[in-house]
């Protein structure tokens, strides 16, 4: 704690300062007794713990107020602060709330800076006045400025001079703390029932991991869209090499590869406009990749149908893109093996998931596998690329010909925690 005025000045001082107070339009309707210090303490922490309450408002959930702190507010609402503040010191109280804090007059001269709000900006603040602090302090637009921002850019001190209540994010850089750190400042002026202003309250959080798992997503989101747009180039030189190639053995190879490219274009296509750490949205994935395939092979619906039904789940990158590209080969193998002259049917992927744990199946009712066929040592780049694939995920892979082929991959995925989706 770091109180700008001794407790015998303080004392005297308190209650022309507090009494009547008023914040965001609500007065603090409680009268200073005998108690004098303590009681107006007590109320002090009550418009403190309004000021939070705006602060939530602009921030959103903030960390829950020290239990001493929510005790003692309760027993303000209650009409009984001159009990609950011979319980605990003012000290106590303002150290018990979980941000930093600091109390003005309405000078703006620091009367309360509690333990939080000191190890927040690593600096003394006593009499010093707002339009003092940015440069004290080290506000900052970004960690990239060397110049602190001078104090018509700071929020809180319009706020503190009368103004609205104000939220802003510094980046803050002194003596005391030259690593730096990131702050959301929320500012809010008190003013008594006639309205004049009597002080000013101000609400410091630090939100440096937030900030920087953002710049983290950031990164991550260019990694992918980089990713996406080289794939879509190698996609476009396969197509112009195509067209020169009249070996239509040569031209199919090119297409399918041409159509595997395309895939993983799309995953990362997709993290690009779907940032975040749970992984992705495999079913969507599989919606989109279903339509692709459709389009790329000219699959004339009334002939043969491509059905989907997924459970609803996010995979980790580790596993999603091999097992993305395994689904494809099975589709497009289905595709182009399983309905020879011109036979109709159908081919079904289902995706199944319970925790970590998920089943695949690419069903078809065609030809079906030659007889004696094992598929694990098929001279197909397609079936020899699956097995690979489910290889490198850990999975097993089965396959049932029996009116068709059914073919499955079952697997876990651990890595980095894939939960299912929320419905709705």
């Amino acid at each position: 704690m770091l109180p700008a005025h001794s407790p015998s000045t303080r004392s005297s001082d308190a209650a022309p300062w507090i009494a009547g107070l008023s914040l965001g339009g609500g007065v603090i309707g409680l009268a200073i007794g005998s108690t004098g210090l303590l009681c107006a303490s007590a109320l002090i922490l009550g418009v403190v713990i309004g000021s939070i309450a705006q602060a939530r408002r602009f921030a959103g959930p903030m960390e829950a107020l020290g239990d001493h702190g929510a005790a003692l507010a309760q027993q303000i609402t209650d009409g009984r602060a001159e009990q609950a503040t011979l319980t605990l010191t003012r000290d106590a109280v303002f150290d018990a709330l979980g941000e930093g804090v600091i109390v003005v007059d309405s000078h703006g001269a620091p009367q309360v800076v509690n333990s939080a709000a000191g190890a927040l900006l690593a600096v003394p603040l006593e009499r010093a006045r707002p339009r003092e602090w940015a440069a004290r302090c080290g506000f900052r637009a970004s960690p990239e400025d060397d110049e602190t921002l001078p104090p018509e850019d700071v929020a809180l001190i319009a706020a503190l001079g009368g103004g609205e209540p104000a939220r802003q994010e510094l980046f803050i850089r002194n003596e005391g703390r030259p690593e730096g750190l990131w702050l959301a400042v929320t500012a809010s002026p008190i003013r008594g029932p006639d309205g004049e202003l009597r002080g000013g309250v101000v609400v410091l959080r630090d939100i440096s991991s937030q900030r920087t798992a953002e710049i983290s997503t950031r990164m991550l989101q260019e990694v992918h869209h980089r990713v996406k747009n080289n794939l879509q180039v190698v996609q476009g030189l396969l197509d112009l090499q195509a067209r020169r190639i009249a070996d239509p053995t040569a031209v199919s190879a090119l297409r399918e590869s041409r159509s595997r490219i395309r895939a993983m274009a799309s995953m990362h296509e997709q993290l690009y406009r779907d940032p975040g750490e749970e992984g992705l949205d495999f079913r969507a994935w599989l919606e989109r990749m279903i339509g692709d395939v459709r389009q790329g092979y000219d699959i004339d619906p009334s002939r043969i149908s491509l059905e989907l039904e997924a459970d609803p789940v996010k995979l980790s990158m580790d596993v999603s893109v091999p097992t993305g590209l395994a689904v494809h080969e099975l589709v497009t193998n289905a595709l182009q093996h399983a309905f020879p002259g011109g036979r109709t049917g159908k081919v079904r992927v289902t995706l199944r998931s319970d925790g970590d744990f998920h089943e695949i199946s690419v069903a078809d009712d065609g030809a079906g596998l030659p007889a004696g066929m094992d598929f694990r040592r098929s001279r197909s780049l397609g079936l020899h690329l699956v097995v690979g694939l489910v290889r490198q995920i850990r999975g097993v892979l089965s396959c049932v010909s029996e009116g068709g082929t059914d073919f499955r991959i079952s697997f876990r995925d651990n890595r980095g925690g894939p939960k299912p989706m929320r419905q709705g």
